[in-house]
């Protein structure tokens, strides 16, 4: 992009939508990894 603003502006946005996806990658491998457990508690 040839105008710093804009460069700055969509990168900032890129990163926080990184930091976003992420986030909800983590929060659902959590969800994975409690829900692994109960079906292994189950099993027991």
């Amino acid at each position: 992009l040839r105008c710093s603003h804009c460069f700055n502006y969509l990168s900032d946005l890129i990163e926080e939508l990184l930091q976003s996806y992420n986030y909800r990658l983590q929060i659902n491998g959590d969800i994975d990894n409690l829900t692994d457990s109960q079906v292994q508690d189950d099993d027991d």
